[in-house]
């Protein structure tokens, strides 16, 4: 069988009645009892041509309900796929991003240049959008990044193993910012919740809040009346100078919102 017999067979494979594709499959080149999955068969043996053939047959068979055939044909074709880079194999949390011994015993010398990196002489890179971000080379072909969060953050440090430097990077930073978002969106949801930032929802960011350096009372100043709020668990002795509005702590949020409003509304 030579090829342009074999392209002759595969564009005899279907015909078009009335707009919609009928299948031929049982079609036969003259003298030649093959249908057209016989000759995706016999053809996978050219030379260049089987690969592609083993994913056309994978399809052919696909569309004719033969699901078993076609994942084997598609198997088929998965030696030849380049090999898929960019791979994250180890993302741990850990105080300071310190690497496990067992990793940084691999930690070698020789980042070449990027332009997402700094080197260092000592061979490992500063990420340049988060310097505390490093990427080092490890002996086994691998790479590692620990990220140490600045001194006040709270971002968690961590470490990342991957086999492609710049993809352990994008993801390391994605990472990163996906944490800030999440640590951001915590603290405004949890501000919101409190006495104040109920208060500011009400009347705007005119309120000024201060602690005891005594006790765990505090105060919260309605600037525009001057109206004193103190939320404590006890008390001020008579001769301290007594505040607008004394509340307790055990009180609910509510009901400390409902008082405030009442004697700022006044």
């Amino acid at each position: 069988m030579d090829f342009n017999r074999l392209m002759e067979a595969l564009g005899q494979g279907y015909s078009t009645v009335n707009g919609k594709n009928t299948r031929k499959s049982d079609r036969q080149i003259p003298g030649e009892p093959m249908n057209i999955r016989s000759l995706l068969e016999a053809a996978q043996n050219i030379p260049f041509a089987g690969d592609a053939l083993s994913g056309g047959m994978a399809a052919y068979d696909a569309a004719n309900g033969d699901y078993k055939n076609a994942l084997l044909n598609a198997i088929g074709i998965l030696p030849f796929v380049p090999g898929v880079g960019g791979m994250i194999k180890e993302v741990k949390s850990v105080k300071n991003g310190a690497l496990p011994e067992s990793i940084s015993a691999l930690k070698t010398s020789g980042m070449q240049r990027n332009e997402k990196w700094d080197l260092y002489p000592s061979g490992s890179a500063a990420v340049k959008e988060n310097p505390n971000a490093v990427v080092s080379p490890l002996n086994n072909g691998d790479y590692a990044l620990s990220f140490n969060p600045a001194w006040g953050s709270k971002s968690k440090g961590f470490y990342a193993v991957g086999d492609n430097p710049e993809e352990l990077v994008d993801y390391s930073m994605k990472k990163i910012s996906r944490s800030d978002k999440a640590i951001d969106s915590a603290a405004k949801k949890k501000y919101e919740s409190s006495l104040l930032g109920m208060l500011t929802s009400e009347y705007g960011d005119v309120f000024s809040l201060a602690k005891s350096t005594q006790s765990k009372s505090q105060y919260i100043v309605h600037n525009p009346s001057g109206t004193k709020i103190r939320i404590a668990d006890h008390d001020l002795p008579l001769h301290y100078e007594q505040p607008d509005i004394d509340l307790r702590d055990w009180q609910s949020k509510d009901d400390m919102l409902q008082t405030i409003l009442k004697t700022i509304n006044k």
